[in-house]
C-alpha cells in the first residue's frame, strides 16, 4: 500500500504548493482565455499565477481561522488544502486546494476532503462550504466535492464585457 499522509503546512512548503496550484489550475485558466479572448482575459486575470499565490499565502502563515495542510504521497508533496474556520457562524470553508496533476487519480482528493471535514467537525462546525467554477475544466472538482458529500448547491454567474 502507498504511504499517504496529511500534515499542517507552513511557509517552508508554500513555494511547492503554489507550483501545484498553477499546474492544477492551468487548464481552467486556459479555458477562461478561450471564452473571454486574449485581451479581456489579460484585463480580468492579469498575472493570475501570482494572484493565486497571493490568495494562498495567509493560509500558510496560519492563524486561528486560516489553515493549510499538505498531502504527502510516498514522502513527496502531492497536494494541499486550505480552509477558513468561522467560529461565530460555525461554518468551515474549503478554500484553495489541489492535487498535483502527476498524482491525480490516486484517491488523494477524497482523502483531503475527508480529512478537512473531520477538522471542521472537531472544531465544532455545523456546516461546510466549498466553491468551484462551472467550466468543463472543473468537472473533476465538482464530482470530487459531490463524492465527499456536498449535496446542496447554489449557482452564481459572472458576466464580463470589454469596454
Amino acid at each position: 500500500m502507498k504511504e499517504m499522509n496529511i500534515i499542517p503546512a507552513d511557509m517552508e512548503v508554500f513555494p511547492v504548493c503554489t507550483g501545484i496550484a498553477v499546474r492544477a489550475w492551468q487548464k481552467g485558466y486556459d479555458e477562461y482565455r478561450g471564452i473571454l479572448g486574449e485581451g479581456l482575459f489579460e484585463n480580468i486575470f492579469p498575472g493570475w499565477e501570482q494572484a493565486k499565490a497571493d490568495s494562498m499565502e495567509p493560509y500558510f502563515k496560519g492563524n486561528l481561522e486560516k489553515h493549510a495542510y499538505i498531502v504527502l504521497f510516498e514522502g513527496k508533496i502531492a497536494g494541499f488544502i486550505t480552509c477558513d474556520i468561522d467560529f461565530k457562524r460555525k461554518v468551515g470553508t474549503i478554500c484553495n486546494n489541489a492535487v498535483d496533476p502527476d498524482y491525480q487519480g490516486k484517491g488523494l482528493g477524497s482523502m483531503m476532503y475527508d480529512f478537512i471535514l473531520g477538522v471542521f467537525m472537531m472544531e465544532g462546525m455545523t456546516a461546510a462550504t466549498v466553491a468551484t467554477m462551472d467550466e468543463d475544466a472543473y468537472i473533476p472538482a465538482q464530482k470530487a466535492y459531490e463524492k465527499a458529500g456536498f449535496n446542496k448547491k447554489l449557482k452564481r454567474l459572472t458576466y464580463y464585457m470589454k469596454l
